[in-house]
């Protein structure tokens, strides 16, 4: 059942979710509620320094 799943998940993809908005198969409200479930996962990240320091501009 992982396939129903993903399915069911793929829809808030964010790829399509404008045009799934805009041909009424979801709701601006169920994208709201869905990111409301969200877990935060801020204590997660990593930060990542970009710049070279050895780099001359």
């Amino acid at each position: 059942m992982a396939l129903d799943k993903d399915l069911k998940l793929l829809k808030y993809d964010v790829r399509i979710q404008e045009w799934s908005v805009r041909n009424g198969q979801l709701k601006q409200s169920e994208i709201d509620s869905h990111l409301k479930e969200l877990p935060d996962v801020a204590n997660n990240a990593v930060s990542l320094n970009l710049e070279d320091k050895n780099e001359t501009h």
